[in-house]
């Protein structure tokens, strides 16, 4: 029987190591948030809690996932709502 994705279609068998989605999971030592990023990137890890700050103490977890990351990101799920804040870490980062 094969696996079945979020939307109900054939999941792809990953070929290479790499390929998929890299799924890591963490919990937060300071306020016990448990949350998850999806990434290509084999290095990523958290840099700080996005509930309350903190930049050290996580426990993680790591997974990969054959599934594509725009089957798991929004996946089938509606929009809810759409941030206008703009980080000061990371990517697209204001320096000013």
């Amino acid at each position: 029987m094969s696996e079945r994705g979020t939307t109900g279609d054939p999941v792809p068998e990953v070929q290479r190591e790499g390929e998929g989605t890299l799924v890591t999971k963490a919990k937060c030592m300071a306020c016990g948030l448990h949350f998850a990023a999806y990434s290509w990137a084999e290095d990523w890890q958290p840099r700080h809690c996005p509930e309350c700050g903190n930049t050290s103490g996580f426990m993680v977890w790591q997974e990969r996932t054959s599934e594509f990351i725009f089957n798991l990101v929004p996946g089938s799920t509606p929009m809810t709502g759409m941030s206008h804040h703009t980080p000061s870490y990371g990517h697209g980062a204001n320096p000013n």
